[in-house]
């Protein structure tokens, strides 16, 4: 492919443009379906205008039909319906040995264009609706054996009994206890209701919405695996725990499946705000991207798929740097971990820079996002152990949260200029991985000598904060990142350490965290004591601490900062989220909405 230089520092952006994806939509094509219902009723307290749609209410005989079940902004960026249709008709046989299957991509202007896209998951997809409504099977033949066939059943959340048995009068659901532990069957005989009460009293230190508790009881829940509708009802409280438990149910139904078998289920999620709607899409768009198994996300995919999201927004701008043209232009960071695999199809290391000039002057600040773009971490050379090993797939988890986020303000159009870096890198074994000993020449003019190729994370994002502060006009610089095993230790699996040079960004991001539902907590901040860890004879530093008892995540905070000119005077943040990434075998999501709500998007 043809390059033009784009800066003066080097970086370049290659033809075709970002509609040149080759087909990776699948991260929403492979799933089941999760019908999305955005309704606040009038007062906080008139649980009776929240209802279900028709072929979820007791008693119901057939589902209703609706010709326009997705609204514009979702259209914008994926035609949800459309690829469930394709996916649904014909036989479920059928549906599971097919091999391809076809969506369409719409381009925000009435106009479309068809993908053909391979079906590799098979977990629910996001679709989005304005009305209490849902999509009609393909004949009314087909609308009476599914009606007959189906069974229902529906969940309330609600922060009391009280609310969650009004709200069940409200829906047609008289009888329902709050106090009952477990499924209750209704008179119908095929219609169930089960009810969370979210607890009220919570520590000073936990979100008050406690999304914890609403994800483990809708994964928890043994009647919605086997019901083919599910419904989720949130008991309006007026107050921001409506945001946080909505995010919280699209968190609880992951995407990414690659089983051979296929059970169809829609679950429809009740919820009050639009923008939430869309982070809670993004949400799972970076749940797909690491879940995904190396086999199937490379370098070269996760670029194809960035591509493609974004082809319908004329607005953004990708640039990129690739291979042997990072040490050129002097990211010696990032080729240093990827050049083991730069010899393998598609998995040669690069930078991506995304932009969106929100405010209409892409001569205003930027507010920068930089996420850790690892596909796979072997370790390198300093390799890791089978067990250490398996689940390494997530450590790109970093990035996926921040294109989720910069692709939530894209979608919801804020007045803020944005710019997403992904340092994306495979950490291989190979004869042209780099080693333990080798020194490194990085984009801030500073040398490292590595002593452990297994803290490669903090190297690439090292190169992607130096760009950031050196050639953007950055006001914000925000790293995210699976970057310390300390993390966990240090705050467990429901709060990301952060770690920043500014009070104020410190405070925005707890509140941020709290309006989110994913929770952080500061780390000390000291550098001057930090970076005698990383003391070389021969470099500028070494990459990993000689002491791993002292403080390790703010050691590593304190090594991406160091990259960051003295002379920059914005303010910087740093989140490790290795533990909150992810819950058991699978991704939670985290980050997409911190970051979402940092940006003003919710």
């Amino acid at each position: 492919m043809l390059c033009r230089p784009l800066s003066r520092r080097g970086l370049t952006s290659c033809s075709p443009p970002l509609s040149s994806g080759r087909g990776l939509s699948v991260f929403y094509n492979r799933c089941r379906s999760v019908l999305v219902v955005p309704v606040l009723p009038q007062k906080s307290s008139d649980y009776s205008n929240i209802c279900l749609p028709p072929h979820l209410r007791p008693f119901a005989s057939s589902t209703s039909s609706s010709s326009s079940i997705v609204p514009s902004i979702t259209r914008r960026y994926l035609d949800f319906e459309k690829m469930t249709t394709s996916s649904r008709n014909g036989s479920p046989g059928h549906a599971a040995k097919r091999q391809r299957t076809s969506a369409v991509i719409s381009d925000g202007t009435g106009g479309s264009k068809s993908v053909v896209l391979k079906e590799l998951e098979k977990g629910p997809i996001v679709r989005c609706a304005d009305k209490l409504t849902s999509s009609s099977p393909s004949s009314p033949k087909k609308k009476a054996e599914d009606a007959e066939g189906s069974t229902k059943h529906t969940i309330i959340i609600a922060e009391s009994k009280e609310a969650a048995e009004a709200c069940a009068k409200g829906n047609h659901m008289a009888g329902v206890r709050a106090d009952f532990k477990g499924a209750q069957l209704l008179p119908d005989g095929k219609t169930s209701c089960s009810v969370v009460v979210v607890p009220s009293d919570t520590s000073r230190h936990n979100s008050a919405a406690r999304p914890d508790v609403v994800v483990k009881a809708l994964q928890g829940d043994a009647v919605v695996g086997s019901s083919s509708h599910v419904g989720i009802i949130i008991a309006s409280t007026g107050t921001p725990k409506d945001n946080i438990w909505a995010l919280a149910a699209y968190k609880a139904f992951p995407a990414c499946s690659l089983k051979s078998t296929r059970n169809e289920q829609t679950v429809t999620i009740v919820k009050p705000a639009k923008n939430v709607q869309v982070v809670g899409e993004c949400v799972r768009a970076a749940q797909v991207l690491v879940d995904l198994p190396p086999s199937h996300l490379t370098a070269s995919t996760y670029e194809d798929y960035i591509r493609e999201v974004l082809s319908p927004y004329l607005s953004v701008s990708l640039e990129k740097v690739e291979g042997k043209e990072l040490e050129k232009r002097g990211f010696g960071g990032i080729w240093a971990v990827g050049k083991g695999a730069s010899f393998s199809e598609g998995r040669a290391p690069r930078m991506l820079v995304l932009k969106y000039p929100g405010s209409g002057d892409g001569n205003k600040p930027w507010k920068t996002l930089v996420g850790k773009g690892i596909i796979y971490d072997t370790g390198g050379l300093a390799i890791k152990g089978r067990e250490g090993m398996c689940g390494m797939k997530r450590d790109m988890g970093g990035s996926a949260g921040v294109f989720g986020a910069f692709l939530s303000a894209v979608r919801t159009n804020i007045k803020e200029n944005v710019c997403c870096i992904l340092c994306i890198a495979e950490n291989s074994v190979s004869a042209e991985s780099f080693r333990n000993d080798d020194i490194l020449h990085m984009y801030s003019g500073k040398t490292v000598e590595v002593n452990n190729t297994d803290a490669e994370g903090r190297i690439v994002l090292a190169d992607g904060v130096a760009y950031a502060a050196k050639d953007l006009n950055s006001e914000l610089i925000l790293t995210m990142a699976t970057l310390t095993g300390a993390q966990g230790i240090a705050t467990g699996q429901l709060h990301g350490t952060l770690v920043t040079d500014s009070a104020e960004w410190e405070k925005k991001m707890v509140k941020a965290g709290e309006k989110s539902g994913d929770l952080v907590w500061p780390m000390p901040y000291v550098p001057e004591n930090y970076m005698e860890e990383y003391k070389s004879a021969v470099a500028d530093m070494k990459n990993s601490v000689a002491n791993r008892a002292n403080a390790q995540a703010s050691c590593a905070g304190s090594f991406i900062r160091a990259h960051i000119p003295d002379s920059w005077t914005g303010g910087w943040v740093h989140v490790d989220m290795a533990y909150p990434s992810f819950r058991g075998e699978r991704a939670t999501g985290y980050g997409v909405a911190l970051l979402a709500a940092t940006l003003g998007v919710f």
